[in-house]
This record gives structure tokens, sequence and C-alpha cells, in this order.
């Protein structure tokens, strides 16, 4: 948020814009060909290294290529004039692909409270680079900096976490036996990154990047939301499930409660910040990102979706599925992009309207897909995230009449960082208790959770509160 009031949308367009580029060369090195390290139950070293190996070469030859056209992809993503700073944000690559091994180790022995410290680590420290070279100057080369100190955080940590190294070359060999699951875990990837980043060019080339800085804004709220609720529940998620394959009502079992669970956090979160997004904006960022909220607040309500969709991937691979999800990427990208170009005469609030109208139509699909992949009912799914929804609305309903009416009791006399912060601070709390005792009424058998959960919220310990979520996710 610092970053952004400091360096505006305008600039934090043009380093999305390119990190599109960055983003489009991760795809063979994110994850594709290491999924088969969590899935698999045996493995050998030599898959293991040779895993490794493949995805260190194709991280260093698309690094070099990166670095060598970094003038021409420049030009390509309408960020002319920007090829020194795509030629640093490069160097991640290599680093990139170096950690994803040891991360699905990580993964792979369960060690998700190590793999979240790794990543908290990274995203901490660079995000304060970014803020520290935002104040003193440095304009976009702090956010680029940030970027690559956070990749090359989690890979030396995520290294020193798994306790693991790359062995001798030794060919590529020992991969063949995981190159079936690799190549459809693979495809679902590009689908999938397609997805998500095709949409973002087209804003980039319709609108521009001030436009794109917005969208970016909205859209990096909602997954840093959706994220920090889903990513202990989607690391359980893939080797939870390949050992529950062969029991279908424990695998049922499980998958409902992860839908269950995620719903319980993330409703509540992403319908809060709707009602409360407006203050936070025009009281700390500014004139400049006031065009921001209506997207923000729309990208928001899209995001609801990610109690069932977080987990869809993770679930259909697990149980050896792995073409399955490029399916629902698909359409969801040929749907964005109709809604798109059918919206563009709304500008940035079509931007915001197409991701919207994309996750309502594609919801039932990944619905479908579940049921094909695992036999579990569309109804069954929906029923375990309803009640937590329904109790999330109620909530926001509640809230919308106390902000309006703190906004008029406090009127402008006070500086706006001083109103927006008793706002928040008033809507939080607030919200909060309205949501328990929501659910408190609504879910039965979260009543001692819940309230465990309340007691700490009332203390102010927020700290022992997110702890007690994490237990709760570790025994699921």
């Amino acid at each position: 948020m610092v970053t952004a009031w400091i360096l505006g949308p305008s600039t934090l367009g043009t380093f999305a814009a390119l990190g599109l580029v960055i983003a489009v060369a991760q795809i063979p090195i994110s994850g594709g060909f290491t999924e088969s390290l969590i899935q698999r139950p045996q493995l050998s070293d030599e898959q293991i290294d040779a895993t490794a190996w493949l995805v260190i070469i194709l991280g260093l030859g698309l690094g070099g290529a990166v670095f060598a056209a970094a003038d021409i992809l420049a030009v390509w993503v309408a960020a002319t004039g920007h090829g020194d700073s795509l030629r640093v944000l490069a160097w991640s690559l290599p680093f990139e692909a170096l950690s994803t091994v040891p991360m699905s180790l990580l993964a792979r022995r369960l060690a998700f409270r190590e793999r979240g410290l790794v990543l908290t680590v990274a995203l901490v420290a660079g995000s304060m680079v970014s803020m520290v070279g935002a104040l003193v100057g440095w304009g976009m080369s702090a956010l680029v900096a940030g970027a690559l100190v956070r990749s090359v955080v989690v890979c030396v940590a995520g290294l020193l976490a798994a306790r693991w190294l790359p062995g001798r070359f030794r060919g590529l060999a020992p991969m063949r036996g995981l190159m079936g699951f690799n190549l459809g875990v693979q495809f679902t990837y590009l689908i999938g990154h397609l997805d998500r980043l095709l949409p973002r060019y087209a804003i980039t080339v319709l609108f521009g990047p001030t436009v794109l800085g917005l969208y970016h804004m909205a859209r990096r709220i909602e997954e840093e939301m959706t994220t920090l609720t889903t990513s202990p529940l989607v690391g359980v998620a893939m080797p939870a499930c390949s050992k529950l394959h062969g029991d279908l009502p424990a695998l049922h079992h499980l998958v409902l409660t992860l839908y269950r669970v995620a719903a319980l956090f993330v409703t509540p979160l992403l319908l809060g910040a709707v009602v409360l997004v407006p203050t936070l904006f025009e009281g700390f960022l500014g004139a400049a990102w006031v065009a921001a909220i209506p997207l923000t607040q729309i990208v928001l309500i899209g995001g609801l979706r990610t109690a069932n969709s977080a987990f869809n991937t993770s679930v259909m691979q697990s149980v050896g599925r792995p073409w399955l999800p490029a399916w629902t990427f698909a359409a969801g990208l040929v749907m964005q992009l109709c809604a798109l170009a059918a919206l563009v005469p709304l500008g940035a609030i079509g931007a915001a309207l197409a991701y919207l109208i994309r996750g309502i139509l594609i919801w039932p699909l990944g619905l479908y897909l579940i049921r094909m992949a695992t036999g579990l009912s569309i109804v069954a799914q929906l029923r375990a995230v309803a009640r937590p929804q329904l109790a999330g609305v109620l909530m926001a309903l509640s809230l919308l009449p106390l902000v309006y009416g703190l906004e008029v009791l406090l009127g402008d006399g006070l500086a706006p960082q001083v109103r927006a912060g008793i706002i928040l601070g008033s809507g939080v709390l607030a919200g909060a208790a309205i949501y328990l005792l929501t659910a408190w009424w609504l879910m039965p058998g979260y009543r001692g959770d819940l309230a465990v959960v309340g007691g700490h919220v009332r203390q102010g310990r927020l700290g022992a509160a997110l702890r007690h979520l994490r237990d709760l996710t570790t025994r699921i």
C-alpha cells in the first residue's frame, strides 16, 4: 500500500506490464514438472535430480532469452524504454527455477510450516525493499528490486528449509516415468497462465498502463486476501488427496472440509473489504487511487468462488486427472476475453466486470469437473460453502449502515488518515463480531473454534487468533 501510494497507478501499471513477460517465461518452470514430486507415492533420488536439472536448464535459457530481447519485449507489452528494468527482472528466472524442487519437496513432506515461513519471509523482504526504494525515490526500480529480492530469498530459504541440493547431472532419462503426468500438468499450467495473463495484456493494449495499474491493484488485493486464507489449505490439498485416492468417502470428506473451512475465512475477509475499501483508499492512498475503488469491490466479489476453485487443480491432479483443470482455464480465458471485448466502452470498470462475469460463468464448470474426477456431487459442494457465505453476506449488510453512520458522525473535522483509521478499526472489530455471532448460529460444528478465535480478537490478540486458525487447518 505504501509503495502504491508513492508511485501511483501509472508506474504500477508499467511494472505489471513488464511482469507479463516474466510470467510468460515462468510457465515452463513454475511447477509443471515438479507436481509429480508431490503426487507420486514413490520417487528415486535420480528422478528428483533429473527434474531439478531440467527446470534449472529451462530457467537459465529463458532468463538469457529475456535478457537478450528485453528492449523488444518491453515494446511488445507497451512499456517502451524500460528494457533495462526487464533485464534486471530476467535474473529472477534462474532463481525461480532453482526454488521449485525444494519447495515441492517441502510440500511432499507435509512441511507446511517451513514452506509457509519461506514464502512469508520472501514476501516481507521483497515488500520492504520495494517500500524503502519508493521512499528514497527509486521509482519503478523499487518494484523491480523488490521482485528480484523476493525470488532470491525464496530460492535460498527454500534450499535451506528442504536441506537439499541437486546431485550431479546424469541426464534426463530418470524422468521418463514421470513425463506422462508432467505433460498433462504442464498443459494445464500453460492454459492457466494464459487465462491469467492474456486479459491483462488486452487491458494494457486497450486502455494503457494506468488502467492496468488500477486493475493490478484490485487483483493484487484480492489475491493477497485469498492466498492468506487458502494457501495453508491448498498446500495440504495435493499431498493429502493423493494419499486418500483409493478411499472415496475419506476423499469426499477431506474435499468438503477444505471447501467449508476456506469459505469460513475467505468470505468475511472479502465481503468486509468490499465495505471498507472506499475508506481505505480515500483515507490512505489519495485521489490518484480513488478510481480503483469500484474495480476492487467488483474483483473482491469475484473472489468469493475461491472457496471452491482454489483447490480444484490440486484435487484433480491428485487423483490422476491432470488434464481436467485445463478445461476450466480455457473456458475462463474465452469468457473473460469475450466479456472484455463487449465491455470496452466501460473502460476500467469493464475490465473488472469481465473478471467477475468469468468467475460466475466458470464456477459451475469447476463443480462439474470435481464431480467427474471424484464422484462428489455438485449439491454437496455447494452446501459446503453455503452457510459461511450466507453469514458473510449478513455481516456485510450489517456493516454498511455502521460505516455510513461513522462517516456522518466524524464529519470532515479530522485528518483523513485519522478519520479513516477510526472507521477501519471500528469496522474490522464490528465485522468480526457480527460474523462470529452469525457463524455461531449457522454453523454449530465450528462453535468451539469460533469461540476461541472470538476470544482472541476481543482481547486484541490477532496473532493468537491467526495461530489458532493455522492449528485448525493443521488438524484438518
